[in-house]
């Protein structure tokens, strides 16, 4: 059973397979930085050489405990809020749940990273696709290879995608190819209805030229790492959807019309977004400025306060002394205290009820409000 689990995007993939060359083969394909590991294997000769093929990775021992059905199994289920795996396709597959719960748990537990943004399960099945082996993509330049940056690779030949999320979704068809004739007619179709109509094809590729790499915003995002200009990049990016299912979910190709169709159009957070960040946010969200002025009255309210402090002091200090009949009153500022208003003894009778008073003096009192 083989996990993988991608926290930039939050893209969580698990399958099987029954020879120890077609685990070696899934590694180099994905090229991981690190494998987690049950410890009651790590002994295993024949996994530390097939691990070993593999250029660059860190190979680390967990709990053997992680791994097991029924700990797997309740791990992933408390994850997903589910009562069961029957919904992910491995209700019962034990090396497939052996494998997700685990570095699942090694994630949560070990790293102690952020994996909320992670929502489900994909199960892939070896038999829809063409098995190539790290030689064979080598010798056919199917991807760069290391070492050999100057020769020319089909994925780079191919490659005119308008987003991030499309370049690696390509380079995934391209190192396992589709053994299903059914979905190879179904692609196919797709591609030919955009090289029959040259219009509909300058349509998507201008809208989707303008999307942002949504799986690794959204995962920054719900993570709670991202920024403000992360979230203005997701309203860019949701803005288009609307004209993509437009241009697709009617169309006579088969997966056209089911891919325009999945997509869930979202103009309340696009508005949302719109109307609350401004145009340009600066990166670090401590340096403020990220809420579009008029946003919210109260945050107005408090800027106003932060750029013309003296002004907004110098002028409740003048509705306090019309309100209260103190003409003597002050508004004054220590580092103990912060702001507070200053009464005279003879005068401090007259205090409102919503001064509370902090502070008594020989020749006056100390008062603060909820206001100041």
């Amino acid at each position: 059973g083989l996990a993988l689990l991608d926290l930039s995007t939050g893209l969580f993939t698990a399958e099987e397979m029954t020879r120890a060359d077609g685990l070696a083969d899934s590694l180099k394909s994905f090229a991981p930085s690190e494998c987690a590991i049950s410890d009651t294997q790590a002994e295993n000769a024949e996994l530390r050489s097939v691990l070993g093929e593999v250029p660059a990775l860190h190979v680390s021992p967990c709990d053997g405990w992680t791994f097991d059905y029924d700990a797997a199994y309740h791990n992933l289920i408390g994850h997903f809020g589910v009562h069961s795996l029957e919904g992910f396709g491995c209700e019962g597959r034990k090396a497939l749940v052996g494998a997700a719960g685990g570095v699942l748990h090694y994630v949560k537990e070990d790293l102690r990273r952020q994996h909320g943004h992670v929502r489900a399960l994909s199960i892939r099945n070896s038999a829809d696709y063409v098995v190539l082996d790290d030689a064979t993509c080598g010798n056919l330049n199917l991807t760069p290879v290391r070492g050999r940056e100057s020769s020319v690779s089909l994925l780079q030949v191919l490659d005119v995608t308008k987003t991030a999320m499309g370049g690696r979704k390509l380079r995934d068809w391209i190192v396992r190819p589709l053994a299903n004739l059914r979905e190879i007619t179904r692609r196919h179709d797709a591609v030919e209805a955009f090289t029959r109509d040259r219009a509909l094809l300058r349509d998507v590729t201008d809208t989707l030229g303008k999307v942002r790499d949504l799986e690794r915003l959204i995962a920054r995002i719900g993570a709670g790492t991202g920024n403000a200009r992360d979230v203005a990049g997701l309203g860019v990016s949701l803005e288009g959807v609307p004209q993509v299912k437009k241009l697709v979910e009617n169309h006579a190709a088969p997966l056209l019309k089911e891919l325009g169709g999945a997509l869930v159009c979202l103009p309340e957070l696009v508005g949302l977004i719109k109307r609350a960040i401004v145009d340009e946010p600066p990166i670090a969200i401590k340096e403020g400025g990220l809420i579009r002025e008029g946003y919210r009255a109260e945050l107005d309210e408090l800027r106003r306060a932060a750029t013309q402090g003296r002004q907004w002091l110098a002028e409740y200090q003048v509705r306090e002394q019309e309100r209260t009949g103190i003409k003597t009153l002050k508004v004054r500022h220590n580092k103990v205290f912060g702001y507070y208003i200053e009464v005279s003894r003879g005068q401090a009778d007259k205090a409102p009820p919503d001064y509370t008073r902090k502070q008594t003096l020989v020749n006056g009192e100390w008062f603060i409000t909820p206001e100041l």
